[in-house]
């Protein structure tokens, strides 16, 4: 097949956060949209169970390294992005950060808009979106930040993560209001989308 088989109204690179919203939204407004990644799809047997499985988890290709997460260093900072259909969205562990109002103040990007003014509403709106609520599971790795900040004077700072994560209320059973559940159908949590139209 050539190039010229393909006709798109709009190209998406990348299909983490931005690029699968992004896509989303094009479509909802009836434009035909092809999303390309670098990464491949992994499914969930795929995915190295620990760290220590550098193959299956890191990104190096001039290394022999093909996993999803790749790291990009800079002189002042490291990206961390994820290499595979989904992007970033799958290293980030739900975690949804909202950073202190100084940072708005420093670096390159200070004087380039009213960030303290622009921002809180889009990261309100995306919380809203994502059902980000304060983490409920508190694991050994917690524990021993809790105590190791305790230690060096800084514990008042230990606090929940913010997760984009379900917890039902207390005493009760997730699930009760996924349609899908109510009806009874199976539901399979790594079912790959093949396709997406406009309904």
């Amino acid at each position: 097949m050539t190039i010229n088989n393909y006709d798109y109204d709009y190209l998406i690179i990348g299909s983490g956060f931005g690029g699968s919203v992004s896509a989303c939204r094009l479509t909802e407004k009836g434009y035909s949209v092809a999303v390309m990644e670098m990464g491949r799809r992994w499914k969930a047997e795929d995915f190295a169970k620990n760290n220590w499985n550098t193959r299956r988890w890191i990104w190096r290709p001039g290394m022999k390294l093909f996993g999803y997460f790749n790291m990009r260093f800079f002189r002042h900072v490291t990206i961390i992005c994820g290499n595979a259909v989904g992007g970033g969205s799958i290293t980030y562990a739900n975690t949804l950060l909202v950073p202190p109002e100084h940072i708005w103040d420093e670096g390159t990007w200070a004087n380039a808009a009213d960030w303290k003014n622009e921002m809180p509403q889009h990261y309100a709106e995306a919380e809203r979106m994502l059902g980000v609520t304060d983490n409920k599971i508190f694991g050994p790795a917690d524990h021993m930040l809790k105590k190791m900040g305790e230690a060096v004077g800084v514990g008042h700072t230990f606090k929940p993560t913010r997760v984009a994560t379900f917890f039902p209320p207390e005493g009760e059973e997730g699930g009760k209001t996924y349609l899908t559940l109510i009806l009874t159908a199976k539901v399979q949590t790594v079912a790959p989308v093949p396709h997406v139209a406009v309904v």
